[in-house]
């Protein structure tokens, strides 16, 4: 699981100051870490636009492993290994490179360059492979360069998690990081399934009752382990069976619901927007108002003075 920092700057977390310290960039902007049940992933974005030759320093020795996931056109880069070397380049949008991190890694990158980061413990990338329905992952492995356009869409989304975080709930980052775990377990690993495939759907019993656990914290951050366990499922199997259920995705159903919410407490002219967002569950007044914005063709401001006329 992925938990995003709150309003203030991006903070360099542990793997933030590495990513730093590996690419020679002086910031880098990161989600804050937090300990979490199942599976976890750290995830950094790194940028520089003016043309120069950086050269990697080796990452500590860590049993995980780094992905790289380019969303901009960038330079060239090499990677070298005791083993091999690759050259990779011109950097494509959505172009991956895996690093085995018990192999120490290093070379050189030329910019500009604008990409994700993503730090994968084998215990999160194993809890991945349970969720699947698969064994033990005894390794991940791709062609270095190689274009993954669904990683691709799933990086430019996260990067907006990452520089935007009063805009990202716990539940899009768990949704987003789900999908980007399963995804490279399931086409990177070589792991064999252990069951057949389930059949996603819920019982009407575990839609009223998940529908029930968020709209009662609907004024928090509530995550998709949460919900998931209190239909006591795994989160890859509720996600996809909410949606077969419900026909939205469970961050989708919610955000329905905060506006729906915030709709009738708007109607309330004793109560500010910066109160009513944070009421339901928006970072602030601001990420309310691009949310409804979006929603209604007005601002909320707009919006409720337009009901009173």
């Amino acid at each position: 699981m992925i938990h995003q920092s709150d309003n203030t700057p991006p903070q360099a977390s542990a793997f933030g100051r590495a990513v730093s310290r590996h690419y020679g960039v002086d910031t880098v902007e990161c989600l804050r870490e937090a300990p979490s049940p199942g599976a976890s992933v750290s995830v950094a974005h790194v940028a520089y636009e003016q043309p120069h030759l950086f050269v990697l320093a080796p990452l500590m020795q860590d049993d995980a492993y780094l992905l790289h996931v380019d969303i901009a056109p960038g330079g060239t880069r090499k990677f070298v290994t005791r083993e091999a070397s690759c050259q990779i380049g011109p950097a494509a949008p959505g172009a991956i490179h895996l690093h085995n991190l018990q192999e120490q890694t290093f070379g050189y990158i030329c910019s500009p360059f604008e990409f994700m980061v993503f730090h994968f413990p084998r215990d999160s990338i194993n809890a991945y492979a349970d969720e699947l329905g698969l064994r033990r992952v005894d390794s991940l492995s791709c062609p270095p360069g190689r274009v993954d356009t669904v990683l691709g869409h799933l990086c430019a989304a996260m990067r907006a998690a990452v520089r935007y975080p009063g805009d990202a709930t716990a539940l899009l980052i768990d949704h987003l990081s789900l999908a980007l775990g399963l995804h490279l377990t399931r086409n990177y690993s070589s792991a064999r399934a252990v069951r057949p495939p389930l059949r996603h759907k819920l019982s009407a019993a575990q839609v009223r009752r998940a529908k029930a656990f968020m709209l009662e914290q609907i004024g928090r951050d509530v995550t998709l382990a949460a919900v998931a366990a209190e239909c006591q499922l795994s989160r890859s199997y509720f996600i996809q069976a909410f949606g077969q259920s419900v026909g939205q995705t469970p961050y989708a159903w919610l955000t329905d619901q905060r506006l729906l919410i915030a709709e009738r407490m708007l109607m309330d002219p004793q109560r500010s927007i910066a109160d009513v967002a944070l009421a339901c569950g928006f970072g602030d007044q601001s990420h309310l108002t691009r949310v409804f914005s979006r929603r209604k063709g007005m601002a909320p401001a707009a919006w409720r003075k337009a009901q009173r006329q």
